[in-house]
């Protein structure tokens, strides 16, 4: 007579219970952006000095000051001084895909004050500026014609963070304000954006420095790339920025 024997369901049920829960608690890493892949320079505006290992530091001119800002210090402009930072590079002369991040806090917003720019009126380039209805335009400008991508009315001694793309193919600037949706323009004809024999400024614009930005300006970096949805949103961060080390 063959002999019963109970299965053993108890012990291996309970062993494969606990080790369900064991997975179950056990979460994915949250997946960081990597946001410091085609990146060019980034500036904490601290000071002058490039923080992301590219040697890119800036030139103060007329006396920029650093003062409490958005993450850390900020760069503090004033036109009626004619203060801007510049750089004499061409790797920052980009005519094809290109992302610009900076946090900014106007004084006075009116008069096309450049924020981040390495432009030639005329000719071109990329360059970031208030509007005189308070908004910001995101301009990239080449052979094919002009795109310029406005904001709406913005509010002066307010923090905003401000990301200006361009996409090569399509011809498109698109400019995000606090990470909201895309506003964006097209250069009609198409093609890249004008590569211009002038510095890359902070504060200013033009192969004679002029539209001198007054207001503060923090975290500006610059990108041989897109960014994605992800990476924005991260920079962002809810309204709380980041700073190097990102």
């Amino acid at each position: 007579m063959s002999q019963f024997r109970r299965p053993m369901f108890g012990s291996r049920l309970r062993g494969n219970l606990r080790g369900t829960r064991a997975r179950k608690l056990i979460r994915s890493p949250v997946q960081i952006p990597t946001v410091a892949v085609g990146l060019l320079a980034y500036y904490t505006m601290s000071d002058v000095n490039d923080s992301s290992g590219n040697g890119r530091n800036l030139t103060n001119n007329a006396g920029v000051t650093f003062v409490p800002g958005k993450v850390g210090n900020c760069g503090r402009f004033a036109a009626a001084s004619s203060q801007f930072l510049s750089r004499t590079d061409t790797g920052l002369a980009i005519s094809g895909n290109l992302s610009v991040a900076c946090w900014v806090k106007f004084a006075s917003a009116a008069d096309f004050k450049r924020m981040v720019s390495r432009f030639v009126q005329g000719t071109g380039g990329y360059t970031m500026a208030t509007t005189p209805t308070n908004g910001v335009a995101w301009g990239c400008v080449g052979t094919g014609g002009t795109a310029n991508a406005v904001s709406a009315n913005l509010n002066n001694d307010q923090w905003y963070h401000l990301i200006g793309t361009f996409e090569l193919t399509g011809s498109i600037a698109s400019l995000y304000v606090d990470n909201g949706a895309a506003i964006t323009d097209t250069i009609i004809s198409g093609g890249g954006m004008a590569t211009p024999d002038v510095d890359f400024m902070i504060g200013a614009f033009d192969s004679t420095p002029t539209n001198f930005m007054d207001g503060d300006i923090d975290e500006v970096a610059i990108w041989n790339r897109l960014l994605t949805a992800d990476e924005r949103t991260y920079l962002y961060n809810g309204g709380n920025g980041r700073t190097w080390p990102l």
